[in-house]
């Protein structure tokens, strides 16, 4: 696999989230901190990727 200029590498990482489950899964934490409660699916993640492409 060949990379340079205007490539881009994704790295996931498996996590248990036990330290912060309470907080990024929890839309009224979410909204309360500014962050939108927004669907935090790897698909959605990808999608979103994508389309800043």
């Amino acid at each position: 696999m060949a990379g340079g200029p205007g490539q881009t590498i994704v790295t996931i990482l498996c996590d248990s989230t036990q330290k912060y489950m309470s907080r990024i899964f929890d839309p009224t934490w979410l909204t309360e901190n500014d962050l939108p409660p927004e669907d935090l699916s790897v698909e959605s993640m990808i999608d979103e990727m994508r389309s800043d492409l």
